[in-house]
């Protein structure tokens, strides 16, 4: 059934949608000058393109339209509104991840994969594999640091930080296959084992599955690749029944020995890639030691470009040993709970154990932290030991 309007009406109507598109067209553009109206705001964890310059104007070249090209795409007018109600729209209404790198899984809980890279799940599912030649060079560079250390009489101890799918499997999307073999972490371990047995690594897998039917809280976040407080103190109390063995330090503190607050947060590296940072919501568990020590915080003067600020920790006064830790974003929860036990730690942000650093340092032991998906770091011997 048609409906007929008089003339006016539908000439109204015209100039209505003429208008609705004319101001379609040119908001971006308006909002994008003049920034009247209130954007969300997205930490994009990159620089966005800046406005080039007339001196890149060329007739003859193509760099000056490029640049403003890639700075228009960065700041045209409600960019980031619009990104945010698509990856609201998808993530929570369609259940569909708007990032190529993240998966959504059942119960509120998402994981991180980079699928282009074949890390993560597919090591996971242990569809990735080290040949014999990764495996052996992997070893040797482990050793190269082991020896160096020993020579100077301070022990090395590598611990590997299991990713978030390898403790909690079970909250994953349907979609993702069960593990069918052995993953590149069981290949180096049983390499280790068998061929060089005097390394030391630590390995928290079985302590934190053990710990999630026996603790009150999960372990990792939901919306954060990284283990919480929960989960650091598991791996925490690992690393120190091995650091026992080696160095004199005190005994690791009982789950009582804590003050555990509530917080709930909004934020989390996975919701941020996903530029959801505010609309999630989870629970924030802090540990803080009931009768600790007092430590004094020093900047140890090094520090990797690129990276976070180095802490350091002295108890005045003090007969403990002295730790040289070097780490990763894993790394942060863990330092609360080993600084305690140290009358000296230096916490480093960085893979690259630097030798001469060390021997200025005069630890007891030196640990490296490391996730478990950046084994390949391993593979090369710069990358993890500067002499």
């Amino acid at each position: 059934m048609r409906i007929s309007l008089p003339p006016s009406r539908r000439r109204t109507l015209c100039y209505v949608v003429i208008l609705f598109f004319f101001v379609l067209l040119w908001a971006p553009l308006l909002q994008m000058q003049f920034r009247t109206i209130p954007e969300v705001k997205l930490d994009e964890n990159r620089r966005l393109a800046q406005l080039p310059g007339l001196n890149k104007l060329s007739f003859r070249g193509t760099g000056f339209q490029k640049a403003f090209e890639e700075y228009y795409m960065d700041h045209f007018g409600f960019r980031s509104t619009l990104i945010y109600a698509n990856n609201y729209l998808k993530a929570s209404q369609l259940n569909v991840s708007p990032h190529p790198n993240v998966s959504i899984g059942k119960n509120g809980w998402y994981y991180f994969d980079i699928p282009s890279q074949g890390l993560l799940f597919k090591d996971f599912m242990g569809l990735v594999r080290y040949d014999s030649v990764k495996l052996a060079r992997l070893a040797e560079n482990l050793d190269t640091v082991h020896t160096a250390l020993e020579q100077a009489g301070i022990p090395f101890v590598l611990m590997i930080a299991p990713d978030k799918q390898t403790i909690y499997p079970e909250y994953m999307a349907d979609s993702v296959p069960k593990r069918r073999s052995r993953t590149r972490l069981d290949q180096v371990l049983e390499y280790v084992r068998e061929k060089k047995p005097h390394l030391t690594i630590v390995d928290p897998r079985a302590d934190l599955i053990r710990a999630k039917s026996s603790l009150p809280q999960p372990l990792y976040y939901k919306i954060d690749t990284h283990w919480n407080d929960y989960g650091a103190f598991v791996a925490y109390r690992k690393l120190m029944d091995v650091l026992a063995d080696r160095v004199p330090v005190t005994k690791a503190h009982d789950l009582d020995q804590f003050i555990v607050k509530h917080e709930v947060i909004s934020i989390g590296d996975i919701a941020k890639m996903l530029s959801l940072e505010g609309h999630f919501s989870e629970d924030k568990w802090i540990f803080t030691l009931k009768k600790a020590p007092k430590l004094d915080f020093f900047d140890p003067g090094h520090q990797e470009p690129n990276t976070p600020e180095s802490l350091g920790f002295e108890q005045k006064k003090s007969s403990l040993p002295r730790l040289v830790m070097y780490r990763d974003s894993f790394g942060v929860a863990l330092v609360p709970f080993l600084a305690p036990h140290f009358s000296r730690s230096v916490f480093i942000w960085t893979y690259i154990i630097d030798y001469a650093h060390v021997r200025k340092e005069k630890p007891d032991v030196v640990v490296l932290e490391i996730v478990e998906r950046h084994l390949d770091h391993l593979l090369e011997e710069k990358s993890i030991f500067r002499r």
